[in-house]
């Protein structure tokens, strides 16, 4: 498995929860931006979810190969 790449989604894996947080955030706290904000947090929320499938299914794929070790 390419090392950098799995710590790179992992790393945007974060980026896109704490996003997700702050706008979600953000939109309770200023009612003219509130569906604008709400956007940004759905978005990021997906994006999130996104990453973890794909890390999830990195530790399946690692799974075998470890156990085997």
């Amino acid at each position: 498995m390419d090392i950098v790449a799995i710590n790179d989604l992992r790393a945007r894996y974060l980026q896109a929860v704490r996003s997700a947080e702050t706008y979600r955030q953000a939109s309770e706290k200023i009612p003219p931006l509130r569906e604008f904000y709400h956007a940004l947090a759905t978005t990021h929320e997906r994006m999130a979810r996104e990453a973890n499938l794909m890390l999830e299914k990195v530790e399946r794929l690692t799974e075998p190969t470890e156990q085997a070790a």
